[in-house]
């Protein structure tokens, strides 16, 4: 059954993806793609009557990327990426995207680290598709 809750989270992947596109072309992730997400997110929840869980996964996001960047693991783009889509999934689905994106780092660490050449890997792809993975995991799985 298609919900509210369910477009949200996928127009926030949509906007990741996006953020994907001009993280490799041109090395960063705009502000005006990013900010104007994270009130978006929050005000998501209000039409679905969950503005708390989604501020808690704007929160989550933001302190998980923060530490992340604080250790020279990304950028502040995909910081401000994490955080917005953070705030359109909610709390529980946060708490999936940071496992599987903690699962999906280690495994590119891990290839990054096997080639001889290594090769710089930027946040917003293992973002988009931890939110990917997130969504679908609360969504469709049994």
């Amino acid at each position: 059954m298609f919900s509210m809750s369910i477009g949200l989270a996928v127009f926030a992947v949509v906007l990741a993806l996006v953020a994907v596109v001009f993280e490799r072309r041109t090395g960063h992730i705009p502000n005006y793609l990013t900010l104007p997400m994270i009130p978006l997110g929050v005000l998501s929840g209000c039409l679905d009557g969950a503005w708390e869980a989604h501020g808690i996964g704007l929160v989550l996001g933001v302190v998980f990327g923060l530490i992340v960047y604080f250790q020279g693991g990304s950028g502040g783009g995909a910081v401000k990426l994490f955080a917005a889509v953070s705030g359109f999934l909610g709390g529980d689905r946060t708490m999936s995207a940071i496992i599987v994106l903690a699962g999906l780092s280690v495994i590119g660490r891990g290839v990054e680290r096997l080639r001889r050449d290594p090769i710089e890997l930027p946040g917003s792809p293992l973002i988009a598709g931890a939110s990917v993975i997130a969504i679908v995991y609360r969504y469709f799985a049994p």
